[in-house]
């Protein structure tokens, strides 16, 4: 069960035929949390996971993620951006 001050992302895995050969190494998170202009990214290590959950996020706020592979060589480009917003705490 994820907490009221966190978000679960998710992507699909990147099939060895869009990385040119080489196999993934890593894949990037980077958020935005768009109303204080904080910013922030993790890298990710274990190839076989495609989730993350982003935790101590601010209620009631605006955040935009992205995601990026890399391989053997660099990082790819980044996926098109998503935007999300926190839920309120219930009262």
């Amino acid at each position: 069960m994820e907490s009221i001050d966190s978000i679960k992302l998710s992507w699909p895995a990147i099939k060895h035929n869009e990385t040119g050969g080489s196999p993934i190494t890593a894949y990037e998170v980077h958020w935005d949390q768009n109303e204080s202009n904080i910013s922030d990214f993790k890298v990710l290590n274990e190839t076989s996971l495609t989730t993350y959950t982003v935790k101590s996020v601010k209620t009631c706020s605006s955040y935009t993620f992205r995601v990026r592979a890399k391989n053997l060589c660099e990082f790819g480009p980044f996926s098109p951006p998503i935007s999300v917003f926190s839920k309120a705490i219930p009262q």
